[in-house]
């Protein structure tokens, strides 16, 4: 809450709530774990989803197994990222361009107050065209997260001190969902 600043509370009720996967799944997780029709498998991937008057049946997939399950429900909510299987299932089209950066995340723990502090905001960037990225304030006084640049074709990473990931390898491409 700290990093929108005290202007920003005049125009909205709820503040600024930046929380990283990372921390959150686990807080979602176990709120899901103490419903008794909740089923929460990972590895799992929806493939196909069928509605009818009374509901939405939907069918995934085991991606380790390759096994298929239908799941019945009163709803399906697209919530599966940029490249949403459901979204595109449906014919709805993405509104923007396909891809505006593609990062790969690495947390560390550290506190970068001192170095923001006259600055509020939740992004932070580097603007080095040999390392570039962003660091993230998820909780800038304990765990930042670095969000080094990873376009496709440059996934070089800097060395020897250059940039915000001072000595991190060169890292593959993994692709634009990666």
């Amino acid at each position: 809450m700290s990093r929108m600043g005290e202007e920003c509370l005049r125009y909205t009720p709820t503040p600024l709530r930046n929380l990283s996967q990372h921390r959150f799944e686990p807080i979602l997780a176990e709120a899901l774990g103490k419903l008794p029709a909740v089923d929460l498998r990972y590895g799992w991937q929806w493939q196909r989803s069928e509605q009818d008057e009374h509901g939405v049946t939907s069918t995934v997939q085991d991606l380790d197994g390759g096994e298929s399950h239908e799941v019945r429900s009163r709803y399906v909510i697209a919530a599966d990222g940029a490249g949403s299987r459901v979204r595109r299932s449906l014919g709805i089209e993405m509104q923007g361009p396909p891809r505006i950066q593609s990062f790969r995340m690495i947390h560390f723990g550290a506190n970068l107050c001192e170095l923001v502090r006259d600055r509020p905001g939740v992004l932070h960037f580097v603007m080095d065209p040999e390392a570039g990225g962003a660091f993230v304030a998820h909780d800038i006084d304990r765990e930042p997260g670095d969000g080094l640049d990873a376009h496709p074709g440059r996934a070089r990473r800097p060395r020897g001190g250059k940039g915000p990931a001072e000595g991190v390898e060169d890292l593959p491409d993994e692709g634009p969902d990666s």
